[in-house]
């Protein structure tokens, strides 16, 4: 009887994981972060959250020494049940035994959480991949929640295992009629503590423009399109910033002091501001840039790299890259086309197909033919021009090899499942 009662479980969790799995067809994924409010919550809620934080660390250290003990980890086994009490370090390197508070919810995804890292990394070693060894943690900043235990009670409270009401900033982007929450999290940063939700929404139809850009990523402009339009994503260091720094350098050999821990909360307060303006503009740019085109074409430039070269600072305080990872996501919705970096977008002309070689301080192509047109723009319609004519031969070259593969009584090619994988096989 136990038998078929596991095996009825096993089907309703396999029907549940396909209407599910179904269901995410239809919607649209969007994250929120709402911030717990400092103001209408009590000193008891932060203490509480602190502690939840705190004590999040002892489990993972705790499963992680266990883990060190035991040569193989493939199956790894660690109850939260059984290991209540839990042996940590105070500021002297004492060992201290102390019991887990954490709300059950919390302590259940924190293990389920770290004991599918330590599984997959034990399964990784025995394939002979090289990985490293998991670290002690000094702190933790994110806890995940069960999916289930989150629910949205009005317009400005939340409730999480634990807390049965939180009040939180942030609600009020949430109009929508019909919601579904697939993930929480709960996060602590610098400037507080956040909820990150992850809410699947039903798609709404797309309007297409049937336009495509190429976008070319430079320094002096750091985005610049087809269209002959640039963006600016360029975020530098705030006075206050560099202030901080100094102080922090100054206060350096006061290791326990109050003003170098002020110093540092104060700093780590500017960094996340900075990062979310860079955050923002990178979000309004592909919005723009999704919302007004169809198709985007770019180079598969190792914008990593550019770090390590003399404009390394302004490559870092912009969000090419970010914004870069974020197109090649839409390769899958054929939303995007990645083309090789090697080709000579820079220098090739469109006119002739002569390849001009251009120094990095020469900021407009000449041609022997009469074409003259800005570098970054002369790039960028490269990339488009490059892009449209490899994406043609992607879809000629599969649309041939699927027809060669398919029986003589089939007609057309519409009802072709695969031709999506094999295009991103043949253009990547």
């Amino acid at each position: 009887m136990e038998l078929v009662r596991s095996e009825d479980t096993k089907a309703k969790i396999k029907a549940s994981m396909a209407e599910t799995h179904a269901r995410r067809k239809t919607q649209i994924c969007r994250v929120f972060e709402l911030k717990v409010s400092i103001r209408h919550n009590p000193k008891s809620v932060f203490e509480k959250l602190s502690n939840c934080f705190r004590e999040a660390k002892w489990v993972i250290n705790d499963m992680l020494s266990l883990s060190k003990d035991n040569p193989d980890n493939s199956m790894f086994d660690y109850k939260y049940t059984e290991h209540r009490d839990v042996v940590h370090y105070d500021k002297d390197k004492n060992p201290v035994t102390s019991t887990i508070t954490l709300p059950s919810v919390l302590h259940r995804a924190t293990v389920a959480q770290k004991k599918t890292d330590i599984i997959n990394l034990a399964k990784a070693k025995k394939k002979g991949i090289k990985v490293g060894a998991l670290k002690f943690k000094s702190e933790v900043n994110c806890i995940p929640i069960i999916t289930g235990f989150t629910k949205i009670l009005d317009a400005s409270h939340i409730t999480i295992p634990g807390f049965r009401k939180l009040k939180v900033n942030g609600l009020h982007q949430i109009e929508f009629e019909e919601y579904e929450i697939a993930d929480a999290k709960l996060i602590r940063k610098a400037s507080g503590y956040y909820v990150k939700l992850t809410i699947m929404l039903p798609k709404e139809p797309r309007n297409r423009t049937c336009k495509s850009v190429g976008l070319d990523f430079g320094i002096k402009n750091t985005i610049t399109t087809s269209d002959n339009k640039t963006y600016d994503c360029k975020v530098q260091e705030t006075e206050y910033l560099k202030y901080l720094s100094k102080m922090l350098n100054r206060h350096k050999k006061e290791k326990d002091s109050k003003r170098r821990w002020n110093c540092r909360k104060q700093l780590a307060r500017e960094h996340e501001h900075v990062a979310n303006i860079r955050k923002d503009i990178c979000n309004k740019i592909y919005h723009d840039l999704v919302s007004n085109y169809d198709v985007i074409y770019i180079q598969d430039e190792q914008i990593k790299n550019w770090r390590q070269t003399w404009f390394g600072k302004q490559v870092q305080h912009s969000c090419m890259g970010a914004l870069k990872q974020r197109i090649k996501m839409l390769v899958k919705a054929d939303r995007a086309f990645v083309l090789s970096k090697w080709l000579p977008t820079t220098k090739m002309c469109p006119v002739c197909g002569a390849v001009n070689t251009i120094g990095l301080d020469e900021r407009t192509y000449h041609c022997d033919c009469g074409y003259t047109k800005p570098r970054d723009w002369h790039s960028a319609c490269n990339v488009l021009l490059f892009g449209t004519t490899k994406r043609a031969e992607c879809v000629e070259h599969a649309s041939a090899e699927v027809a060669s593969s398919m029986p003589p009584s089939s007609t057309g090619l519409a009802q072709v499942a695969p031709l999506k994988r094999k295009l991103e096989a043949h253009c990547l």
